[in-house]
């Protein structure tokens, strides 16, 4: 599993391409509650909200237990400290998966992973 960045849930909302949606499929993607909280956020109609929770529906959800929380602030300010910039979401998920992999995916402003 692959935990997949807000921009990449808005690029794929947007555009739904093939190839975003193999990388998706292929790497098990999936979104964690801030994600839809963000992508919820930003809907305007009832159109919107429901293209946002279609996209949305082909992401697996990653449940991140509340008692993580703190420490994924901690993380995140141990982070900062040594200048490295990570999305709270990301450092909730800085913990091994079931398979041992610490994976998150996201896409810069040049569309690049």
């Amino acid at each position: 599993m692959t935990l997949a960045d807000t921009t990449v849930a808005i690029d794929y909302e947007r555009s739904r391409s093939s190839r975003l949606q193999q990388i998706i499929q292929t790497h098990a993607a999936a979104v964690c509650g801030i994600t839809v909280a963000e992508m919820l956020a930003g809907v305007r109609t009832a159109k919107d909200e429901a293209r946002s929770l279609a996209a949305l529906a082909d992401f697996q959800r990653l449940q991140i237990p509340d008692a993580l929380w703190g420490t994924a602030g901690r993380n995140q300010s141990l982070l900062l400290s040594r200048g490295v910039i990570v999305q709270t979401h990301m450092a909730a998920a800085s913990f091994p998966s079931p398979r041992g992999q610490n994976e998150g995916y996201h896409r810069n402003r040049n569309g690049q992973g």
